[in-house]
């Protein structure tokens, strides 16, 4: 994507001994496999919308290089390290050339690609960004008027494609990344409606709380002549207005946003290791999950090289830090 990208993803591939010898490469004890679409790449969590009329099933894919390696487990074997490391360039980007995510129409009476379009876009990479694609968690949904409803997209976009072309028809910006697949429903006047919830792992954070889960419901419609239209984008996630009132003004939540939410998601004290606890456990599962039960010194050391061995990023004296964070904190209480 730029100079500065390749001579980064060019220096690690050097200094880690980076290889790949085609589909299905085993993990090597010398250097660092890299594999391709990733371990988190091609079709995922998500499935496949159907086109019956057309015989088409439509799938978004991730292209996402990452990286493992077999090391010594210090007991006379080896470990894996690194299951879902990413191979990215200086900006978090894969170190590949793009798209990074695809919309893909297959037929199914012969097995052939139809089209594929890039789904989604990175800003910092201007206007070649717009093309590039990102990684992609979510679902579809495929209507009978010829429309592919799907967020799914780091971007943070949920967006309407052709699904005779694969050419976007329409797009609106999220508070968050809809991680999660839409639903599109006839209500009671006839008025048809698509909805998607918006939110995912460390999308919310309010000061002295980490909402790992927080997600919003958002409906779109068709608009009728007496219809006042909402400007999402005046609303924090938190105060997202999900019903109209008589005069067609928001329904305040019964529970102020903020109270509602230091309910749930735990207080975590200042310390030593607290941000990188964040870092490593709060990307995937969520600082909730972590927390989900207290844990002896020994627990909580298995706990973090179990996630380390799953993925999670941070070098021996990071998880030695993060581990005694966590027996101070979220010990057993003796």
């Amino acid at each position: 994507m730029s100079p500065e990208a390749h001579e980064f993803c060019l220096a690690q591939w050097d200094k880690l001994q980076m290889h790949n010898s085609g589909p299905y490469t085993p993990v090597s004890m010398k250097g660092t496999t890299v594999f391709m679409p990733g371990t988190s790449g091609g079709g995922n969590r998500g499935g496949v919308s159907t086109d019956p009329r057309r015989g088409y099933f439509f799938v978004n894919i991730s292209n996402r290089p990452t990286t493992s390696r077999m090391v010594a487990d210090g007991a006379g074997g080896y470990k894996l390290e690194g299951a879902y490391n990413a191979f990215s360039d200086d900006k978090g980007w894969p170190c590949i050339n793009p798209p990074w995510g695809e919309l893909v129409a297959v037929s199914v009476n012969s097995g052939d690609i139809v089209w594929r379009s890039p789904f989604g876009s990175a800003e910092v990479y201007g206007e070649r960004g717009k093309t590039s694609g990102t990684n992609t968690l979510g679902g579809s949904v495929a209507t009978a008027g010829g429309l592919i409803f799907i967020g799914a997209t780091v971007d943070s976009k949920f967006r309407a494609f052709e699904s005779a072309t694969g050419k976007e028809m329409w797009s609106t910006q999220l508070p968050s990344p809809a991680m999660a697949t839409p639903v599109v429903y006839r209500g009671k006047s006839g008025r048809e409606y698509v909805a998607i919830v918006a939110g995912g792992p460390g999308t919310v954070q309010v000061p002295g709380h980490f909402a790992s889960y927080h997600q919003v419901l958002i409906a779109y419609a068709l608009p009728n002549a007496d219809d006042v239209p909402i400007d999402l984008a005046k609303f924090a996630p938190t105060e997202m207005p999900l019903r109209r009132g008589p005069g067609g003004g928001p329904i305040p939540p019964a529970v102020p946003p903020t109270a509602a939410l230091s309910a749930g998601p735990p207080v975590l004290p200042e310390g030593v290791g607290k941000q990188e606890f964040v870092t490593m456990c709060g990307q995937c599962h969520g600082v909730s999950t972590a927390l989900s039960a207290r844990r002896s010194v020994k627990g909580w050391r298995d706990l973090i090289q179990d996630m380390r061995a799953r993925g999670a990023q941070g070098d021996d004296p990071t998880a030695n830090r993060v581990g005694e964070y966590l027996s101070h904190n979220f010990g057993v209480v003796q």
